[in-house]
């Protein structure tokens, strides 16, 4: 995911690399998500940070190695790119199909399930809503100790109509974190589906908490600026939660966005 801090690691890496005329080598990986789905906002390049840069959408559906290929041509470096090439992986692949042990990369993402619900659910660390950090499933969980759960939940009956993912009241005392040692009320979700795309139930999640709690919910400011717009890659998903724009709208324009990465994206496919 485009958020992911690994992967600007490996372009600037490159970047030295080809400064000090070093060759640079990528042993391919799987994308735990698979490479199939492309979705969300592509950042705009006044918000490029270490949290998203190089107009990606949020999930972009590319290998590392393919991504850095991507990196190589995008910032237009004289460099010595080998790619180490993956067997037996296709692009329809995710991480359960691999038949390989789940890796952590960090502890915010235990397993895959809790991946599947990072695409989105990242959204929330802009806000003051607790996304599920410093408990046993992080990015599945969500709430605040002021929320009414049994109201947020008849919200969310309403809103959800995605297939494949389940969802239910949640109580939950995070022990690192927003919220650490507090009881926080609030849903928690289980993927019925490998590969669900969880950003828009994340954007409800977020519009239903914030409306039900609208003296209380508050973003994350960093340098002036709405880290929100930050992990989102644009301005019209704190639209859809002001109310300014619908969420139909808003994904349509994402849509859009993606296929057009897509095209792009295709040169650089080695599966």
């Amino acid at each position: 995911l485009r958020y992911y801090t690994f992967i600007y690691t490996m372009a600037y890496c490159m970047q030295a690399a080809a400064e000090k005329h070093i060759p640079f080598v990528v042993l391919d990986r799987p994308n735990p998500l698979g490479a199939k789905i492309i979705s969300g906002a592509c950042i705009i390049p006044e918000l490029a940070s270490f949290v998203g840069a190089y107009e990606l959408p949020v999930r972009y559906g590319l290998t590392c190695g393919e991504l850095g290929a991507y990196f190589k041509k995008y910032d237009k470096l004289d460099l010595d790119y080998r790619l180490i090439e993956m067997k037996n992986y296709t692009r329809d692949m995710t991480y359960p199909d691999t038949g390989l042990i789940w890796n952590i990369p960090s502890p915010a993402l235990p397993g895959f399930k809790n991946t599947l619900c990072y695409c989105g659910g990242c959204f929330t660390e802009a806000t003051n809503i607790s996304e599920g950090r410093g408990t046993p499933k992080p990015f599945q969980m969500y709430g605040t100790p002021y929320t009414d759960m049994d109201a947020l939940y008849d919200c969310l009956k309403k809103e959800i109509t995605e297939e494949n993912i389940a969802f239910r009241k949640r109580t939950f005392v995070p022990f690192v974190g927003k919220y650490k040692g507090e009881v926080c009320f609030g849903v928690e979700y289980e993927p019925l589906s490998n590969t669900i795309d969880f950003i828009p139930i994340a954007l409800k999640t977020l519009k239903a908490i914030k409306d039900l709690n609208p003296e209380k919910f508050a973003y994350r400011i960093q340098e002036e600026e709405n880290h929100l717009d930050a992990l989102i890659g644009d301005h019209s998903g704190y639209d859809y939660l002001e109310g300014k724009r619908t969420l139909e709208e808003v994904l349509l324009n994402w849509k859009a966005q993606s296929a057009l990465f897509e095209e792009k994206a295709a040169e650089y496919y080695l599966y």
